[in-house]
């Protein structure tokens, strides 16, 4: 039986995700605290949930202005249960609980390659797309530090401002509060405050996940600061391109439709994927 989720579900949807995400229990800790019943949906049975899928209400910023989406993440099946069109079934009935809310379409990112086949059966579209390109660290003058919570609301308007002619995910106050909370993150500060940011992370290699800065010279100076941190001389930065591989596709409900990606592609980043 497919239904919305209820607080007493909890131990079995953190079962089911440590099972199907193994090795992610500290994010799964945090999310499990900001855990919201109503944007989950499990399929459960005599053996309890074996299958689940969340939504996360967002705004996809358009050229006519937001559109609310929703963006689905953690979609996971007992082994045992695989196979079953359970999954799809769960999906499906995600598609039915967010056009009832009103929202125009259904976004995600596949963990893997197979996955978009499976999504795309499910009417998704590959719509966003990244790629990667090695940059090298320089020496500059650096005023940076590490992000803090007040420093969000200028951060969010540097990001809207360098995305403003593209489609993009919008960010609220409480999204970029987890984005803190669970990624690495540097700013870049002047005279009026921070000017410029970056997720980073420091696993296999440098990668830096996202960096949006005002002017040149904020980005050299936040290179400089990661180039301290590290000590490496190259970190990986994504880019979003029309030359780039598909990362996130999108599901249009009622007739709804996006332009075509042209050279300045959509963009999405910072998600979780399913």
């Amino acid at each position: 039986m497919i239904r919305t989720a209820s607080p007493g579900d909890l131990a079995g949807i953190a079962s089911l995700w440590n099972q199907a995400f193994p090795g992610d229990e500290t994010f799964l800790k945090y999310y499990l605290e900001r855990f919201v019943p109503d944007d989950v949906l499990v399929f459960s049975g005599n053996e309890g949930i074996v299958s689940m899928l969340h939504i996360i209400p967002s705004n996809l910023f358009t050229f006519d202005g937001p559109v609310e989406c929703g963006y689905v993440f953690s979609v996971a099946t007992h082994p045992d249960y695989r196979g079953k069109g359970i999954a799809s079934a769960v999906v499906n009935e995600a598609h039915t609980v967010m056009k009832k809310r009103g929202m125009a379409a259904s976004i995600l990112v596949p963990k893997n390659e197979p996955l978009f086949d499976f999504y795309a059966r499910l009417g998704y579209l590959p719509y966003f797309k990244s790629d990667l390109s090695s940059i090298p660290l320089v020496a500059a003058e650096s005023n940076c530090r590490i992000a803090v919570y007040d420093d969000i609301a200028q951060m969010s308007s540097i990001y809207e401002n360098s995305l403003k002619d593209r489609v993009h995910l919008s960010r609220t106050a409480e999204y970029w509060k987890i984005l803190l909370d669970t990624e690495d993150c540097a700013v870049c500060l002047s005279a009026d405050g921070v000017c410029g940011y970056c997720f980073f992370s420091d696993n296999e290699g440098l990668t830096v996940n996202e960096l949006f800065t005002v002017s040149t010279a904020a980005e050299l100076s936040l290179l400089a600061f990661l180039g301290g941190l590290s000590g490496k001389a190259f970190i990986t930065h994504p880019c979003s391109t029309s030359s780039g591989r598909y990362m996130g596709m999108i599901k249009f409900f009622d007739g709804f439709e996006l332009p075509a990606v042209t050279e300045q592609a959509p963009y999405m980043n910072m998600v979780f994927n399913t």
